[in-house]
């Protein structure tokens, strides 16, 4: 799925937080205006919702850890 793809979506779900993703697929294409061959897969973006709702639920990960001290270790100084 394309980068730009991802984040009209991060958007889209930002707006509305309990969109469905066929509304999402709906929206690329009559707001955004993204061409129908560049829409992803429904499957596609189901699984990208899904792995993105997890993510922010799940903030003890070890990727969301490590950023957190990335973003924090020179802030002690």
């Amino acid at each position: 799925m394309n980068i730009f793809i991802q984040n009209y979506i991060k958007n889209i779900i930002n707006e509305d937080k309990d969109i469905v993703p066929a509304c999402i697929l709906d929206r690329l294409i009559n707001v955004y205006n993204i061409p129908v061959n560049l829409i992803p897969q429904l499957k596609q973006v189901q699984n990208f919702i899904t792995n993105l709702r997890n993510r922010a639920v799940n903030p003890n990960s070890i990727s969301n850890v490590r950023r957190f001290i990335k973003d924090n270790l020179n802030k002690e100084k």
